[in-house]
């Protein structure tokens, strides 16, 4: 297989990567923050409870993602560039990423609860980004 082609594949995993770890930390976030609540999936049908956490979910990961991309791409460029594949790595740089972005984005005063629930729901992104791509971190300069 060519260089140029295991580069667009890899090109490919992180934005899958991105893409899936936006998702879960919209996840955790609206589970964290009160936006779905248990009294949600005894009170509506299947259904309107799957198409409103269908919306609500895609509209809170491509906020994630907006917010969040330009710095996840150059900690990304760097992370392939040297081939970091510690799985803590990711993790610290998940959490200083919306720490940075929480200060740089709000307007308003910033209570703790929210900073560690935007913190925690940013660490699980970046968890399950070092799933899918982290581990191979990289690898595409091997051969």
């Amino acid at each position: 297989m060519s260089q140029l082609i295991r580069i667009f594949l890899r090109f490919v995993t992180i934005t899958f990567g991105f893409t899936a770890a936006c998702i879960a930390a919209a996840t955790v976030y609206a589970f964290l923050s009160g936006l779905i609540r248990q009294d949600d999936f005894e009170t509506y049908g299947s259904v309107e409870l799957g198409i409103s956490l269908t919306i609500m979910l895609t509209g809170l990961s491509a906020k994630f993602a907006q917010i969040a991309f330009t710095p996840a791409f150059i900690v990304i460029l760097i992370f392939e560039i040297k081939a970091i594949r510690d799985w803590i790595v990711y993790l610290v740089s998940a959490a200083i990423i919306s720490i940075v972005a929480l200060f740089a984005f709000e307007t308003e005063i910033i209570d703790f609860n929210r900073a560690a629930i935007y913190t925690v729901s940013a660490i699980i992104g970046g968890f399950i980004y070092w799933l899918f791509v982290g581990q191979r971190a990289g690898k595409w300069r091997d051969r």
